[in-house]
C-alpha cells in the first residue's frame, strides 16, 4: 500500500517535461535566464558522443548525455563500462548554471560556471566538496566547454593537487550518427 502512495507521488510530481521559468511557479522558477539558456545547451548535447584519442584512454571513448528530472538536469556519462567511468551532474543552483563531477578519482568536486558570458562557451571553477581539501587534495578544479560552429564540442578539464595545477586534458566530441 505504501509502494502506491510513493509511486502517486512521484507521478504528480513529475509530469513536467522541463521546469517553467516564469516567477508565479515558486520554488521550481529558474531565476536567472542565462542559466537556463545554458543548461538548455546542455540539453542539446542528449545522445552518444565520440570522445576522440586522449592520453587516458588511447583508442578514444564515449559519452553520453541524458536529460533527467523533469529536465531540471542533465546526466554526463563517461567511459561508461570502463575503470575511468565518470558521471557529471548539471543543474541550476541559486540563479548559475552547476555542476558536480563524480570521478574516478573517488572524489566530488563541486563546481560553478562563471556569471554572464554566452552559451557558446561554458567556463566552470571549483567551489568546494566533500571529504577533500581543495587546497591540498588532488581534484578537478575547472571544467571548460566551447560549442563549435560545426556542431562538435570541445571539453577541457583541469585537476588541482596541491594547490597547483597538475593534469589537464582536452576532449573532442563528435555526435555520433
Amino acid at each position: 500500500m505504501q509502494w502506491v502512495s510513493v509511486l502517486a507521488l512521484i507521478a504528480c510530481g513529475c509530469a513536467s517535461q522541463d521546469y517553467p521559468t516564469d516567477s508565479k511557479h515558486g520554488a521550481r522558477a529558474v531565476a536567472d535566464s542565462l542559466a537556463a539558456a545554458k543548461l538548455q545547451q546542455l540539453k542539446s548535447l542528449e545522445g552518444e558522443w565520440s570522445i576522440a584519442s586522449v592520453p587516458e584512454m588511447p583508442t578514444g571513448g564515449t559519452v553520453t548525455y541524458t536529460t533527467i528530472s523533469g529536465g531540471s538536469v542533465v546526466m554526463e556519462e563517461m567511459f561508461p563500462g570502463t575503470p575511468h567511468s565518470m558521471v557529471t551532474m548539471y543543474h541550476v543552483e541559486a540563479g548559475r548554471l552547476a555542476l558536480t563531477h563524480y570521478c574516478s578519482a573517488g572524489n566530488q568536486p563541486k563546481m560553478l560556471a562563471e556569471p554572464g558570458g554566452s552559451t557558446e562557451a561554458l567556463r566552470f571553477s571549483c567551489v568546494g566538496g566533500p571529504g577533500y581539501d581543495c587546497q591540498r587534495d588532488m581534484h578537478m578544479h575547472s571544467a571548460e566547454f566551447d560549442f563549435l560552429p560545426d556542431g562538435a564540442v570541445q571539453a577541457r578539464w583541469a585537476s588541482l593537487e596541491g594547490g597547483k595545477p597538475s593534469h589537464g586534458v582536452i576532449f573532442n566530441l563528435k555526435r555520433k550518427s
